[in-house]
């Protein structure tokens, strides 16, 4: 029996030396429920020690005495990693970079939000099921001036409700949305409050069918969008384009796009109401215009009072005379025009040539008639060109009247008229050049110093000498140099070894239709070609081939540089199946450098 003045200490003692006997013998009722009062407190001490522990060892762990401006250079470096292994940074798994950050506490999540390019932008395009059970916990972690955009392309089984009440109260944060409207949709509208997208500067609007757009819903989405303050760039798709009828805040629009996606005019009553309210004379702040209205819309809409004089970019397809005659009296209008992307018909364009104003970026699709191409006034100046099809002569002819060209993409047709033997064409100024063709014969017509990236899509079985010559007499350092075939079957390796041998400065090369000789591999391996890549996309005859290449480059670079310039691989090997010695020799370059590389893929593709 207990003293009245035993303490618990003492108390503690005395059960100490019973243990082990039965307490039911020795120990009264009392003191049992006493020993039971105190082992629940001694287990809440050994609890709260052993937080206080833990929250020690975190508090005195090496990485809290990082200055936070290394502490942020760590996190920058890591999670630009993940960001471009990605190509873009997308919601969040909470166990990767840079989403993990902003988890772990509010200092870090502070601080993880001040990485200068890695927040930028983040686009959520998922269906709406994983968007509601992600952007909620995403836009959390997320600072404000990240650039959101959302796509909602399919909607499924979704209740509505769900839906709503989980992604209306965070509309405010996104800055793109890009809807494709179905029926249902009105459910969702007619919840929204007014000015639930405040923040909202790009909108795209999709209507599947017409019927999607009727009388009793108009209001619907005008509530919406008519109160969106922020709102420059608009995009409609719809085959009667009924939205133009409402205010929308015109005022505040930088870019319009209209698309009627159908070949029957179902927009006419629409343009003629529009030509007496002139909605677009509002237009105070726009500057880009797209239309691509089919059945002849165009013709109508080009009547419309839009302020001209304000556009600098134009996008535009012409398909009948009307729309000809209708862009004629347009164009004196564009006295600020800058960019014009030109959908052309063989027949209709001579009256144009007078009338289009120097330009610094253009687009032509269709034949080009000669009294165009001896429109100098229109080539002279422009720093970006876009032809579409043009022979080798044309090709020529219009280039060579292009003396500031940065940007050239050109595709060129078969023709038996060949252009006349002259010295190459000298672009001083051209940095990006893409090439579609049936051959390389393009390639000896010009000659640049300063091009950066090169582009070629070929539809024949030809080699690479004709590029690797051009390579050569231009003297240029390409950095980005791609080539794909359309019809990649039995073509050989022609001229392959000259060819990496001109593109010593490339950080990039995607040639994957044809397999490299098994004696270039070596090279590439010791580093004798292509030393500064860091993304390799090309084909071999067999994955084992490859692979040893492969592993000999990674252990050279890490030898020879203490870390790997390539990051990106991909091969396509002709061969159907792999075998377990390759299988094996991947999983073991994967496991010693698949942490220090972007992405390595191996694919097998049996070629007839």
């Amino acid at each position: 029996m207990a003293s009245p003045t035993e303490s618990d200490s003492q108390f503690i003692e005395r059960l100490k030396n019973v243990a082990g006997t039965s307490n039911h013998d020795i120990l009264s009722d009392e003191e049992i429920l006493r020993g039971r009062i105190l082992l629940s407190n001694v287990q809440d001490q050994l609890r709260r020690l052993s937080e206080d522990a833990t929250i020690l060892r975190i508090a005195l762990a090496p990485h809290r005495r990082l200055p936070k401006d290394i502490l942020l250079y760590i996190f920058t470096l890591l999670s630009l990693d993940e960001v471009v292994r990605d190509r873009r940074l997308i919601p969040p798994a909470s166990s990767r970079l840079p989403w993990s950050l902003g988890q772990v506490c509010r200092a870090w999540r502070q601080l993880s939000r001040a990485m200068p390019g890695v927040w930028d932008k983040v686009s959520f395009d998922m269906s709406p099921t994983e968007a509601a059970r992600t952007i909620p916990r995403a836009l959390d972690i997320l600072p404000d001036f990240t650039e959101v955009s959302f796509d909602v392309f399919d909607r499924g089984r979704l209740e509505w409700k769900v839906f709503t009440d989980l992604i209306a109260p965070v509309l405010s944060r996104i800055d793109k949305l890009r809807w494709m409207i179905t029926r249902y949709d009105i459910n969702f509208w007619t919840t929204l409050p007014p000015r639930a997208f405040a923040r909202l500067k790009s909108l795209d609007l999709i209507f599947i069918r017409s019927e999607h757009v009727d009388v009793d819903s108009i209001p619907s989405y005008i509530e919406v969008f008519g109160s969106t303050p922020r709102l420059e760039h608009l995009r409609l798709s719809s085959s009667r384009l009924t939205l133009l009828r409402y205010d929308l805040p015109w005022h505040q629009l930088t870019c319009l796009e209209l698309n009627n996606g159908d070949y029957r005019d179902c927009t006419r009553p629409l343009w003629s109401e529009l030509a007496t309210r002139r909605p677009f004379s509002l237009g105070s702040q726009l500057e880009t215009l797209k239309l691509d209205l089919k059945g002849g819309a165009l013709a109508h809409a080009l009547r419309i009072d839009f302020p001209w004089h304000r556009i600098m970019t134009f996008f535009v397809h012409c398909s009948t005379r009307k729309d000809y005659l209708a862009l004629s009296q347009v164009m004196p209008k564009c006295t600020t025009l800058a960019n014009l992307r030109l959908g052309i018909a063989p027949k209709e364009l001579d009256h144009l040539i007078n009338i289009v104003k120097p330009l610094k970026w253009l687009h032509l699709r269709g034949n080009i008639l000669p009294c165009l191409i001896q429109s100098t006034a229109l080539w002279n100046g422009l720093q970006e060109l876009e032809l579409g099809q043009v022979t080798r002569r044309t090709f020529c002819e219009i280039v060579n009247q292009c003396n500031c060209l940065v940007k050239l993409s050109v595709k060129i047709t078969d023709s038996p008229e060949e252009p006349p033997k002259a010295a190459p064409i000298e672009l001083p100024h051209l940095r990006f050049l893409f090439v579609e063709s049936g051959d390389l014969n393009v390639f000896p017509l010009i000659s640049t110093p300063t091009l950066d990236i090169l582009q070629v899509k070929l539809f024949a079985r030809v080699g690479y000498e004709p590029i690797t010559e051009f390579l050569t007499r231009s003297t240029c350092h390409v950095v980005n140099f791609s080539c794909k075939f359309q019809n990649p079957d039995n073509l050989e390796s022609l001229g392959t070894r000259e060819l990496l041998s001109s593109l010593s400065h490339s950080t990039v090369f995607q040639a994957q239709d044809i397999p490299v000789p098994d004696d270039v591999l070596d090279d590439i391996a010791t580093g004798a070609l292509l030393p500064c890549i860091e993304k390799m996309e090309i084909g071999a005859l067999s994955a084992s081939m490859f692979l040893n290449m492969l592993e000999r480059r990674l252990q050279m670079e890490f030898t020879q540089f203490g870390h790997l310039r390539l990051q990106e691989i991909q091969c396509s090997a002709r061969t159907s199946y792999p075998t377990a010695t390759e299988s094996a020799k991947l999983a073991r370059i994967e496991a010693k450098y698949g942490k220090n590389i972007r992405s390595l893929s191996l694919k097998y593709i049996k070629y007839r």
